[in-house]
């Protein structure tokens, strides 16, 4: 089919939130249950300044029922797991077409650049980060929490929180306070992003290639230089997760919420594309 494998997702075939599904001779699947809602208006407003984060309004664009979950168990093929987000949802082929691009966010997710049924195909909007001090592209389609989900222009799908203790996750860093303006070298962090500087080029911890132990569902985890950092102008760009997991056990980095760098409960479906130069 084409598809990435992800041998970790076997470990969420029996969770209450992984979907069931049958799939034809096509590969068309039927869905026992999960429905998207693609008709809210995103709206995402940062937090007041110097402090734009938290975002003082976070409203996602699309939001999934109490059945809805990307992760889809195939009944009758072997129950192998899938991950297959909803795009669109009860609408013909003729509503969502937007073959040449500007297409209509209440029909469709907002990460979707164009879409062609008759094609076949869609174009996605890509996100950027880093992994193994590499530039690291991928998508985004799904979040546990409507925040993440707005951040990140995906689907707000709070029923696959369960993911988080399958064992079916990798672990992506996300920097609040670094450094800002547009022209530093240095940028980087969900308040630069929230200030329309840029995405804000979260890292994936010990990613290295698609492999046995690659997984789609990540596990975000929230860091913050520390004033003290912050007065010795000790923020840097990050691109390693081995370098920002020394620097939180140095102290330069802690979790928002206080003590060390933690889960926050987040999780987002963010299917790696590749590595790229810049």
């Amino acid at each position: 089919m084409g598809l990435t494998w992800a041998p970790s997702l076997t470990n969420a075939k029996d969770l209450t939130s992984t979907r069931v599904a049958e799939m034809d001779d096509s590969g068309n699947f039927t869905f026992k249950s999960g429905r998207v809602d693609f008709s809210p208006s995103q709206s995402l407003v940062g937090g007041e300044a110097p402090k734009f984060f938290p975002p003082k309004t976070a409203r996602a664009g699309s939001v999934g029922d109490a059945h809805y979950s990307p992760l889809v168990r195939v009944t009758n093929k072997e129950d192998i797991v899938f991950n297959a987000p909803v795009i669109a949802f009860n609408v013909g082929p003729e509503k969502i077409s937007f073959c040449n691009g500007s297409p209509d966010y209440s029909v469709v997710t907002d990460s979707v650049a164009s879409i062609c049924p008759h094609k076949g195909t869609v174009d996605l909007k890509l996100r950027f980060g880093f992994a193994d001090g590499k530039h690291l592209r991928y998508l985004s389609f799904d979040a546990n929490s409507e925040e993440s989900a707005t951040l990140e222009s995906s689907t707000f799908a709070p029923a696959e929180s369960d993911i988080l203790q399958s064992g079916a996750t990798e672990v992506i860093y996300t920097i609040v306070n670094g450094k800002m303006g547009v022209k530093d070298p240095d940028r980087q962090g969900i308040e630069s992003a929230l200030n329309g500087e840029g995405p804000s080029l979260d890292i994936l911890a010990h990613f290295t290639e698609i492999s046995a132990g690659y997984s789609p569902m990540w596990d975000v985890r929230l860091a913050e230089w520390t004033k003290e950092a912050i007065s010795k102008d000790q923020r840097k760009l990050i691109t390693d997760g081995d370098d920002l997991e020394a620097k939180s056990a140095s102290g330069l980095l802690v979790s928002p919420a206080g003590g060390a760098v933690k889960t926050t409960g987040n999780l987002v479906n963010c299917p790696v594309v590749g590595f790229t130069n810049e």
